[in-house]
Parts: structure tokens; sequence; C-alpha cells
């Protein structure tokens, strides 16, 4: 679960990270923790938006089910 800030932010360019690059980045990573894909993603978009700060706030939430 999203809210738009993560798929609103901006490159200075002025591109947005998008729903799609959020689903490569969740096929990229299917075999990461919830942690891990989490702080990939988190890497990702500070990255797409040059660590510039992000224009509107940012909430991500990050579950899975793994059998044992």
């Amino acid at each position: 679960l999203v809210t738009d800030g993560l798929l609103e932010a901006a490159a200075p360019t002025g591109e947005l990270f998008g729903a799609d690059r959020l689903k490569q980045l969740i096929v990229n990573h299917d075999r990461a923790t919830s942690s891990e894909l989490l702080n990939a993603i988190l890497t990702a978009v500070r990255a797409f938006a040059d660590n510039r700060p992000l224009h509107d706030d940012l909430t991500l939430l990050v579950a899975s089910q793994r059998e044992a």
C-alpha cells in the first residue's frame, strides 16, 4: 500500500516515479523480505528524486506471507 506521495515523487526533470516503476521494483525484489523490499523502494524513490525533498507525504506499507 502506498500513498500518492510515492507515485508522484518527481525527478529533477519533472518525471513522476509512477506505478509502473513501483511494479517493476516489486517484481525485481520478489524474493526479498518485507523489510528489504521497503528499503529498496525508499532507496529507489530517493535516488529518483535526486535526494531532493519530496513535495508530498510518503507512506508505504509492505506485508508478506511466507510459508516456513
